[in-house]
């Protein structure tokens, strides 16, 4: 037996990434759609809701996509009481992976050393494209002959240049659709792990200015480690330094709160307006997160079994 711990890095085994006729890659950031679902007063509603547990006054706050909202929570379901690794094998991977196999390179026949006509290569090149092409998703794919007998690094250099003839966007991998996705081709998941930090060490001192909660928080690898957020009297000098934090900070919880309440309406990660985002309660965020990274702390490690 070995320990797997979930908190920190993700530690893994296989059948997280394949599995049942599905494949998934970056596991770290369905982690933190999780972590975002976790901190969006829209989801903590459908929870509520679900639980039959609304107030009377959060009824009269439902916002009017909340069907969508309702939707992804049954998906998803409740992710208070959840570590991240058994919601994946249970619901995730469904709900994330891609159908099919996952593309990789393949060898469908071979030549050897002769002096009169080779082998014909065509059935075999039938079966991968019937079965493995089809399989992987119909990729963009190219055929090369190797001669294994080169030395690798000519062998390497001579594929790249081939491949360097094609435009980059033509060089990418076509998923098969999943039912929830990762949004946009670009993910920053520092980015992603600094928003939320912000909008955490907000909740948690809700009365403090944003330029004390950016030094907290380290929201600037700049600005953040030049001021003392304990200061009670803060130099003129460091007026622009104050500014820049200010600004920074508040940007970075705007962002926050639009990709927690995004992710709530099945769209991670993105701080695209959300029309009907519902306005965060700073003391109820902090109440409900601190509950949870108490009792994330308390739970055992998991445990996995290695052959």
């Amino acid at each position: 037996m070995t320990q797997e711990k979930q908190r920190g890095s993700i530690s893994t085994i296989p059948n997280d990434f394949r599995q049942n006729g599905l494949w998934a890659t970056k596991l770290a950031f369905y982690m933190l759609w999780v972590e975002y679902l976790a901190l969006s007063p829209s989801y903590e509603l459908a929870r509520q809701y679900r639980a039959g547990k609304l107030s009377t006054e959060d009824k009269g706050i439902l916002p009017e996509d909340f069907d969508q909202v309702l939707a992804t929570y049954d998906d998803f379901g409740d992710v208070q009481r959840q570590t991240f690794l058994p919601w994946w094998r249970e619901r995730g991977m469904s709900l994330c992976g891609f159908k099919g196999q996952k593309p990789k390179v393949t060898r469908f026949a071979g030549f050897k050393h002769i002096l009169n006509r080779g082998p014909d290569p065509f059935p075999n090149l039938h079966k991968y494209i019937d079965e493995n092409w089809i399989n992987e998703g119909g990729q963009t794919t190219i055929l090369v002959a190797i001669p294994i007998g080169l030395p690798k690094a000519r062998i390497t250099s001579q594929i790249g240049a081939i491949l360097d003839k094609y435009p980059k966007p033509v060089k990418k991998i076509k998923a098969q659709k999943s039912k929830y996705s990762l949004a946009g081709k670009r993910q920053n998941k520092d980015m992603l792990f600094r928003y939320m930090k912000v909008l955490r060490m907000r909740a948690a001192y809700p009365n403090e200015v944003l330029w004390r909660v950016g030094v907290r928080s380290g929201v600037s690898d700049t600005y953040s480690p030049v001021l003392d957020y304990k200061a009670k009297t803060v130099p003129k000098q460091d007026t622009y330094y104050r500014m820049m934090l200010t600004i920074l900070t508040s940007r970075a919880f705007q962002r926050g709160t639009l990709i927690a309440e995004n992710a709530a309406r099945g769209i991670f990660p993105s701080y695209a307006p959300c029309s009907h985002a519902v306005e965060t309660d700073l003391r109820a965020l902090h109440k409900r997160d601190g509950s949870r990274q108490l009792w994330l702390k308390q739970q055992p490690v998991v445990q996995k079994r290695t052959k």
